[in-house]
């Protein structure tokens, strides 16, 4: 599988639990912690979907390699 399916697929994996955690577990637990989880779950969603649209990109020849860490991806 190419890596921006991967990594769309991480992405959607996150959404769905942010979304279970406020529309599920919220209701139940009442803790404002849980908004801290929320926060990190949707901020690797976005990495994962940023990475998708660079891989997919560079799938189709329209970038050139960059490196992996985040400072040259927020730059491309």
């Amino acid at each position: 599988m190419e890596q921006y399916l991967q990594e769309l697929e991480f992405a959607k994996k996150s959404i769905k639990s942010a979304e279970h955690m406020v529309a599920m577990t919220y209701d139940v637990i009442n803790d404002p912690k849980l908004f801290v989880t929320l926060a990190q779950r949707l901020f690797s969603a976005n990495i994962s979907i940023m990475r998708a649209i660079l891989f997919f990109e560079r799938y189709q020849r329209k970038i050139p390699v960059f490196d992996e860490d985040f400072d040259h991806r927020v730059e491309s």
